[in-house]
């Protein structure tokens, strides 16, 4: 999930640039969050434990 900054901002800058009309610019690692929140409460706090489970391993 967590990304170096510098990525992030290239691929934003690509987004924005190559989806002028998008409504949100979304980079691929916020997706699954982005979907886990679409998807209801449940698949939101499941993601959100292996999300905090990760970051506490690494």
């Amino acid at each position: 999930m967590l990304m170096p900054l510098d990525a992030f901002i290239e691929e934003t800058m690509q987004l924005i640039e190559t989806q002028q009309q998008a409504d949100e610019v979304l980079v691929e690692n916020v997706r699954p969050l982005r979907n886990a929140a679409a998807e209801g409460i449940d698949s939101y706090k499941a993601f959100l434990t292996r999300l905090n489970e990760s970051m506490l391993e690494g």
